[in-house]
């Protein structure tokens, strides 16, 4: 019984089609040997409490906040010696959920290979959420980014030279080399609205904009990097998007992040268009860029 299950969701990876395998969470590593075939896939646990593992592009996928996204590139894994480092980058229309005016930005705590050691901290639950002009301003050529101290230690970090293998040598992430790769493609500084500016004032809902020069508006917004000591490991999950507008808070002792899950649960997206590069160093590798349409339950 067990085998014949196991065969069933191999071959549904392999045609694209929704597969299952007992679970009570998404767990990437687990999942990640299952997938077969390449791309991207959309993770989530049905009603009957198991893993769903959908390919990108097999049709609208049904939206869930207990998701995951997987990356299972193609070809055998890379070498062990290789410092694994992604960056992905979502933006979320969606129909019922006030406009974005925070970015979901997130790096697990870690240690790599140039922290010496020591485990490098990451946002915590309530600091995840950053206001947008903070962090367009932090990714701005031609602005100063010693006054954003939390985004330096928090998110971004130093990789190893990916040729010597030393971090002598090696480049942070906010390198100014790199800060276009972070960049929210047709979301302006002048465009952001102040929580109270979202609540007092009448917004239509998100749409893609009609002419390249206007700026579209988003619901979801996420910068998020994935980090393995090394690259072995095949596949790269990433979180699934949530609302970074205005949300109301579910108790006292809430916190940004499961106020955010909680409003997702009726928030409706439609689109999330998701970009993921790989970083080596100064080289930047772009593994996918993808629109995903959403059922709109």
């Amino acid at each position: 019984m067990i085998g014949s299950r196991l065969i069933f969701a191999l071959s549904a990876c392999i045609l694209g089609l929704p597969a299952q395998v007992h679970a009570q969470s998404v767990d990437a590593d687990q999942l990640c040997p299952r997938l077969q075939t390449s791309g991207l896939y959309y993770a989530y646990i049905g009603s009957d409490g198991q893993v769903v593992a959908r390919l990108v592009g097999s049709g609208k996928l049904h939206y869930a906040v207990n998701s995951r996204f997987i990356y299972s590139p193609p070809g055998p894994p890379p070498g062990d010696g290789d410092e694994g480092v992604w960056h992905i980058r979502t933006q979320t229309t969606a129909a019922a959920a006030p406009r974005a005016n925070k970015v979901y930005v997130y790096r697990p705590s870690i240690v790599s290979r140039c922290s010496g050691g020591n485990q490098l901290l990451s946002f915590n639950r309530d600091d995840r959420f950053v206001e947008l002009n903070r962090y367009i301003d932090y990714h701005a050529a031609d602005r100063s980014r010693e006054q954003e101290r939390p985004l330096h230690d928090y998110f971004h970090f130093k990789m190893q030279n990916p040729e010597t293998r030393d971090c002598a040598r090696g480049i942070r992430t906010d390198d100014a080399s790199l800060l276009g790769h972070y960049v929210f493609q047709t979301v302006r500084r002048e465009d952001t609205p102040t929580d109270y500016e979202v609540a007092s004032t009448i917004v239509p809902p998100a749409s893609a904009a009609p002419k390249p020069e206007l700026t579209s508006r988003y619901q979801g917004l996420s910068s998020e990097f994935a980090y393995r000591e090394t690259s072995g490991m095949a596949c790269v999950s990433f979180s699934p998007p949530l609302p970074t507008g205005p949300v109301r808070a579910q108790g006292w002792f809430s916190d940004a992040e499961s106020n955010a899950i909680e409003a997702a649960t009726v928030w409706k997206p439609r689109t999330t268009s998701v970009v993921l590069k790989r970083l080596r160093g100064r080289r930047v590798v772009e593994l996918i860029n993808q629109v995903i349409n959403w059922d709109g339950q």
